[in-house]
């Protein structure tokens, strides 16, 4: 490798199928050495998770007592999780990514270096709050695993979520006021979701919201506040960050974990007042100050007209704010009122020059196109992992909390794909049989949605039962001919463990759910084929992700 070759953090990123450097990529597509490089790492990260999967329940090295002061080296664990890399450092904690041997999968430990945790109420109260926040599973949460000890020492694990938070996107410049309501309403519908479930935040503020690399809005450290004392975090403000902090909590010194699901509101409502005006509600250059004019609920609401804030989204921004926890909105209220705020009333005048504008920005579009490529840059192109969705009659849940999937279930089936590009569904089915779909496409802000059979509508999964597997190819063409000799039609997949499925990005295979032990046959014979039509299909499209799942008999006990 030369000097001017990446590092191995960046080329780690390009091994693990982030987004990464778009430099990095663009050496890599031209370097041998690179190339090299990244096969390496995705083979070190594959025997990772091959050893640390087979080693689940077995003494593995673990972090000794002196420890807390350094980054720890990869192939040390974490309670059961194996580090394979470090994302960062803090005053209170450090940053690790690991690989869950149980679950198969890459997470995030957030291990803190401070011990804290003392007698044993404290430390079940803390368990029992992790069992709780694990239930919680939506596509707006960065989703907690554990909440656990290790040395004395509390960690969280947590999903793997590349992103920044608004504090980051927004540290000099402001959003639009549509993009603000819509961002926030989009955040509101998650603590709604929470709220149904027993479960508060305690804490909202624009450092706890994360955007992804879809442009999706995340909410992270769901419940934090309850623990904070185990973490030293913003100490001597009593279960918050303190220029966000709703009154009722500001007066709460004795029960810092006394957050109600109006606090949550307030949190919102604080967040979406940073986001209009730049500045928190509470704003001051300590903490006592801060909270002083949080127990006062001492907020500038001029500034919104300062800002030029239109009055009806300000009045929503105002009602979320109130110093009386009943008189705020419920979260989905708010949801609804922000996102009809969003929505500006259209004068004829303003129509009008809507049109004209419209009319002068085509020409010199059109203009502009005719010397230059209409070339999509297939390099930061996005294609997720195919996602299954089950149709209940409560709702619709997730693959992971509905395996097995019995004949008879309804099931939807998406995947998020760059502007621009167009995608090919393949269906291998139980029978060994090859359908081909045109999946609906659904225009989202940042990316668009493939759907199959369509938003909102579900399919029924018919016999024979077995392993069902599903590819999404990107970007390419292929002859009916080519596609067939791409799978081994007519012979069935080996039938995957009812809790088991795989996924399938570029060119691994990964194994999700529960695994102890011996690696089970099948998962084998499953994941090679999945390999083999994968390079096959590779030769003639740009992109390819995929997912295997077991499909068993309606009479079959789950």
């Amino acid at each position: 490798m030369t000097p001017d070759c990446p590092p191995d953090d960046q080329l780690l990123a390009l091994a693990t199928d982030e987004p990464g450097s778009a430099a990095a990529r663009e050496h890599v597509e031209h370097c041998a050495e690179c190339q090299k490089r990244v096969e390496s790492l995705c083979g070190e990260i594959a025997e990772l998770r091959s050893l640390s999967a087979l080693a689940a329940g077995s003494p593995l090295e673990t972090v000794d007592d002196g420890a807390a002061a350094t980054s720890l080296p990869n192939g040390i664990s974490i309670g059961r999780y194996v580090i394979v890399g470090t994302i960062g450092s803090g005053g209170q904690a450090d940053v690790y990514r690991v690989i869950d041997p149980h679950l198969g999968r890459d997470l995030v430990v957030k291990l803190s270096r401070r011990r804290s945790i003392e007698g044993d109420g404290r430390r079940d109260a803390l368990r029992a709050e992790g069992r709780l926040l694990a239930q919680l599973d939506h596509p707006g949460l960065v989703r907690i695993f554990e909440i656990g000890i290790h040395n004395d020492r509390p960690f969280l694990a947590l999903d793997y979520v590349p992103g920044r938070n608004l504090e980051q996107i927004y540290a000099d410049k402001r959003p639009s006021f549509g993009e603000a309501a819509r961002l926030i309403a989009e955040v509101a519908r998650v603590v709604a979701y929470a709220h149904k479930r027993g479960v508060v935040h305690g804490d909202i503020t624009p450092r706890n919201i994360l955007i992804d690399d879809h442009g999706c809005a995340r909410l992270i450290d769901f419940g934090l506040s309850k623990i904070e004392d185990a973490w030293g975090e913003d100490a001597g403000a009593p279960g918050g960050t303190p220029a966000f902090l709703p009154p009722e909590i500001a007066f709460a010194s004795d029960d810092p974990g006394n957050s109600l699901p109006s606090s949550d509101v307030f949190g919102l409502g604080a967040t979406l007042f940073w986001l209009l005006t730049g500045d928190p509600p509470f704003g001051a250059p300590t903490t006592l100050l801060a909270l002083a004019r949080s127990r006062r609920c001492d907020i500038d609401f001029a500034a919104l007209q300062r800002a030029r804030v239109p009055q009806g989204l300000a009045r929503i921004c105002r009602q979320a704010l109130a110093a009386d926890p009943s008189q705020r909105p419920a979260p989905d209220v708010f949801a609804d009122e922000l996102l009809r705020a969003s929505r500006r009333r259209l004068t004829p005048r303003f129509v009008a020059g809507v049109i004209v504008a419209a009319a002068i920005c085509a020409g010199l579009f059109w203009l502009a196109k005719i010397g230059r490529s209409n070339r999509i840059d297939d390099q930061n192109a996005v294609q997720s992992v195919p996602a299954i969705e089950i149709f209940r009659p409560d709702g619709i849940r997730n693959l992971s909390n509905e395996l097995p999937l019995q004949t008879g279930d309804r099931v939807a089936i998406w995947c998020d794909i760059s502007r621009g590009h167009d995608a090919t569904m393949l269906w291998f089915n139980a029978a060994g049989e090859l359908k081909r779909f045109s999946p609906v496409r659904e225009v989202f802000e940042k990316v668009d949605r493939l759907y199959y059979p369509a938003r909102h509508r579900s399919i029924a999964l018919e016999p024979p039962e077995g392993t069902e597997l599903i590819f999404f190819c990107r970007s390419g063409k292929i002859t009916e001919e080519e596609l067939q000799a791409c799978f081994p039609v007519g012979t069935p997949l080996a039938r995957l463990p009812a809790q088991n499925w795989l996924i399938l990005r570029r060119f691994e295979a990964t194994i999700e759910g529960p695994l102890s032990g011996v690696l089970p046959q099948e998962i084998s014979a499953v994941e090679e084929v999945m390999k083999d039509i994968n390079r096959k299909l590779r030769l003639h499209f740009k992109g390819t992700t995929a997912i295997a799942f077991p499909h068993y008999p309606a009479d079959e006990t789950k």
